[in-house]
């Protein structure tokens, strides 16, 4: 049995799809945009080919254990996790690199 394949790089780009109500030289209050970080990256091309990590999130201040199927033994994609249930996570690895994305709706001050 193989060990897990560790990688030496990690692209990590996070999005939020929000919106104003007003411009944003109007707003009375600032908006903090919620990131996340990702640890302890493990992927297996075993049959299953998987992907493990943790997800942070400043804006819940909640760790996930994330897993996923590799498709193609390259990439998975996540619509919703236990905690965030409108998060969509992109994961996709080439060789020794891998490129994360991380997606979800947000608004600022409620609006």
């Amino acid at each position: 049995m193989a060990p897990p394949h560790f990688l030496r790089g990690l692209i990590l780009s996070a999005a939020c799809l929000f919106t104003w109500s007003l411009p944003a030289s109007a707003q009375t209050t600032s908006c903090v945009l919620p990131n996340w970080t990702i640890d302890d990256i493990k992927i297996s091309f075993r049959n299953p080919s998987r992907a493990n990590f943790t997800l942070h999130s400043t804006a819940t201040g909640v760790s996930e254990a994330i897993s996923c199927p590799l498709e193609f033994a390259t990439l998975c994609e996540i619509r919703g996790t236990p905690n965030q249930k409108d998060l969509y996570i992109h994961l996709q690895t080439k060789n020794d690199d891998v490129w994360v994305n991380v997606t979800t709706p947000y608004t600022c001050d409620g609006k």
